[in-house]
Protein backbone atom coordinates (compact mmCIF):
# COMPACT_ATOMS: atom_id res chain seq x y z
CA UNK A 1 0.00 0.00 0.00
CA UNK A 2 1.09 3.75 -0.45
CA UNK A 3 0.46 6.03 2.42
CA UNK A 4 0.46 9.83 2.37
CA UNK A 5 0.66 12.56 5.23
CA UNK A 6 1.58 15.89 5.87
CA UNK A 7 4.82 16.65 8.36
CA UNK A 8 6.68 19.41 9.48
CA UNK A 9 10.56 19.63 9.91
CA UNK A 10 10.35 17.16 12.79
CA UNK A 11 7.98 15.05 11.11
CA UNK A 12 5.31 15.86 13.35
CA UNK A 13 1.64 15.15 12.26
CA UNK A 14 -0.75 16.15 15.08
CA UNK A 15 -0.39 18.33 17.87
CA UNK A 16 -3.47 17.60 20.82
CA UNK A 17 -5.72 16.07 18.53
CA UNK A 18 -5.43 18.45 15.61
CA UNK A 19 -3.95 18.62 12.68
CA UNK A 20 -0.76 21.15 12.81
CA UNK A 21 -1.82 22.73 9.40
CA UNK A 22 -3.77 22.31 6.19
CA UNK A 23 -2.99 23.51 2.28
CA UNK A 24 -5.90 23.20 -0.09
CA UNK A 25 -3.07 23.00 -2.84
CA UNK A 26 -1.64 19.88 -1.05
CA UNK A 27 -5.64 18.34 -0.95
CA UNK A 28 -5.90 19.26 -4.68
CA UNK A 29 -2.54 17.49 -5.16
CA UNK A 30 -3.33 14.07 -2.69
CA UNK A 31 -6.39 13.60 -5.10
CA UNK A 32 -4.42 13.72 -8.62
CA UNK A 33 -2.14 11.27 -7.36
CA UNK A 34 -4.79 9.21 -6.10
CA UNK A 35 -6.51 9.21 -9.29
CA UNK A 36 -7.93 5.87 -10.33
CA UNK A 37 -7.20 4.53 -6.80
CA UNK A 38 -9.08 4.32 -3.55
CA UNK A 39 -7.91 6.45 -0.71
CA UNK A 40 -8.32 5.60 2.48
CA UNK A 41 -8.90 8.19 5.61
CA UNK A 42 -10.66 8.85 8.78
CA UNK A 43 -13.83 10.48 9.39
CA UNK A 44 -11.37 13.89 10.72
CA UNK A 45 -9.42 13.38 7.20
CA UNK A 46 -12.39 13.53 5.07
CA UNK A 47 -13.45 17.13 6.43
CA UNK A 48 -9.69 18.46 4.51
CA UNK A 49 -10.73 17.38 1.20
CA UNK A 50 -14.73 18.67 0.95
CA UNK A 51 -13.64 22.00 -0.45
CA UNK A 52 -11.86 20.41 -3.40
CA UNK A 53 -13.79 16.80 -3.99
CA UNK A 54 -17.19 18.69 -4.78
CA UNK A 55 -18.41 16.63 -6.93
CA UNK A 56 -15.67 15.26 -8.37
CA UNK A 57 -14.99 12.49 -6.15
CA UNK A 58 -16.85 10.10 -3.66
CA UNK A 59 -16.77 8.84 -0.78
CA UNK A 60 -18.32 6.01 1.21
CA UNK A 61 -17.95 5.27 5.34
CA UNK A 62 -17.66 1.72 6.28
CA UNK A 63 -17.82 -0.35 8.98
CA UNK A 64 -16.69 0.93 12.21
CA UNK A 65 -18.59 2.34 15.16
CA UNK A 66 -17.60 6.11 14.65
CA UNK A 67 -18.70 6.14 10.69
CA UNK A 68 -21.75 4.49 11.41
CA UNK A 69 -23.07 6.65 13.66
CA UNK A 70 -21.63 9.66 11.42
CA UNK A 71 -23.40 8.14 8.19
CA UNK A 72 -26.61 10.03 9.37
CA UNK A 73 -25.01 13.57 10.07
CA UNK A 74 -25.20 16.15 7.98
CA UNK A 75 -21.30 15.97 7.43
CA UNK A 76 -21.10 12.62 6.52
CA UNK A 77 -23.98 13.46 4.07
CA UNK A 78 -21.32 16.41 2.56
CA UNK A 79 -18.45 13.79 1.96
CA UNK A 80 -20.32 11.20 0.74
CA UNK A 81 -21.16 11.10 -3.32
CA UNK A 82 -22.30 7.91 -5.42
CA UNK A 83 -20.94 5.15 -6.85
CA UNK A 84 -21.85 6.56 -10.48
CA UNK A 85 -19.26 9.71 -9.53
CA UNK A 86 -16.73 6.88 -8.61
CA UNK A 87 -16.87 5.17 -12.13
CA UNK A 88 -16.72 8.20 -14.11
CA UNK A 89 -13.89 10.03 -11.86
CA UNK A 90 -11.80 6.53 -11.36
CA UNK A 91 -11.35 8.04 -7.48
CA UNK A 92 -13.25 6.45 -4.91
CA UNK A 93 -12.51 7.89 -0.89
CA UNK A 94 -13.32 5.26 1.62
CA UNK A 95 -13.64 6.43 5.13
CA UNK A 96 -13.28 4.49 8.03
CA UNK A 97 -11.37 4.63 11.43
CA UNK A 98 -9.52 1.19 10.29
CA UNK A 99 -7.78 2.37 6.98
CA UNK A 100 -4.87 0.52 6.82
CA UNK A 101 -6.52 -2.73 7.91
CA UNK A 102 -9.04 -2.42 5.08
CA UNK A 103 -6.54 -0.81 2.09
CA UNK A 104 -4.85 -3.66 0.07
CA UNK A 105 -1.57 -3.35 -1.70
CA UNK A 106 -2.80 -0.76 -4.46
CA UNK A 107 -4.96 1.03 -2.26
CA UNK A 108 -3.71 4.71 -0.51
CA UNK A 109 -4.13 5.68 3.00
CA UNK A 110 -4.01 9.28 3.60
CA UNK A 111 -2.51 8.94 7.55
CA UNK A 112 -2.84 12.13 10.23
CA UNK A 113 -4.40 10.49 12.77
CA UNK A 114 -3.58 7.14 12.08
CA UNK A 115 -0.67 4.71 13.60
CA UNK A 116 1.17 3.16 11.06
CA UNK A 117 2.65 0.71 14.19
CA UNK A 118 2.22 -2.92 13.12
CA UNK A 119 1.78 -2.13 9.17
CA UNK A 120 5.25 -1.12 8.30
CA UNK A 121 6.19 -3.86 5.96
CA UNK A 122 2.45 -3.65 4.36
CA UNK A 123 3.88 -0.01 2.87
CA UNK A 124 5.25 0.14 0.06
CA UNK A 125 5.62 3.60 -0.71
CA UNK A 126 5.63 6.95 0.63
CA UNK A 127 4.57 10.17 -0.23
CA UNK A 128 5.33 12.82 1.95
CA UNK A 129 4.34 16.68 2.15
CA UNK A 130 6.23 18.81 4.30
CA UNK A 131 5.18 22.03 5.28
CA UNK A 132 9.18 23.23 6.04
CA UNK A 133 8.26 24.83 9.13
CA UNK A 134 7.84 23.58 12.78
CA UNK A 135 4.86 23.36 14.46
CA UNK A 136 4.13 21.61 18.11
CA UNK A 137 3.49 18.16 18.08
CA UNK A 138 2.86 15.34 20.06
CA UNK A 139 2.08 12.42 17.36
CA UNK A 140 4.84 11.76 14.85
CA UNK A 141 5.24 10.36 11.24
CA UNK A 142 7.47 7.26 12.62
CA UNK A 143 8.63 5.38 9.08
CA UNK A 144 11.94 6.06 9.20
CA UNK A 145 12.86 6.40 5.34
CA UNK A 146 17.00 7.06 5.99
CA UNK A 147 17.02 3.44 7.15
CA UNK A 148 18.72 2.16 3.92
CA UNK A 149 15.18 0.27 2.51
CA UNK A 150 13.61 3.49 0.55
CA UNK A 151 14.99 5.19 -2.08
CA UNK A 152 13.80 9.08 -2.71
CA UNK A 153 12.23 8.84 -6.41
CA UNK A 154 11.27 12.42 -6.90
CA UNK A 155 10.98 15.78 -4.79
CA UNK A 156 8.91 18.51 -5.90
CA UNK A 157 7.82 22.33 -4.47
CA UNK A 158 5.04 23.92 -5.10
CA UNK A 159 3.57 26.99 -3.71
CA UNK A 160 0.37 26.54 -1.10
CA UNK A 161 -2.74 28.41 -1.01
CA UNK A 162 -1.57 29.03 2.66
CA UNK A 163 2.32 28.24 2.59
CA UNK A 164 5.01 29.86 0.41
CA UNK A 165 6.74 26.59 -0.21
CA UNK A 166 5.75 22.88 0.08
CA UNK A 167 8.05 20.09 -0.32
CA UNK A 168 6.19 16.97 -1.86
CA UNK A 169 8.66 13.82 -1.62
CA UNK A 170 7.67 10.40 -2.89
CA UNK A 171 9.54 7.47 -1.65
CA UNK A 172 9.53 3.73 -3.12
CA UNK A 173 10.82 0.76 -0.55
CA UNK A 174 13.64 -1.08 -2.40
CA UNK A 175 13.14 -4.90 -2.60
Amino acid sequence: MMIIACVDEKNGLMFNHRRQSRDLAVCRDILRECRGKKLYMSVYSARLFEEVRGAEETTRAVGTEETTRAEGSEEAMNVRGTEENAEKNGTEIVLSEEILSLAGDEDICFIEDTAITGFEEQIREVILYKWNRRYPADRYFTLDLSDGTWELLRTEEFKGSSHERITKEVYKREK
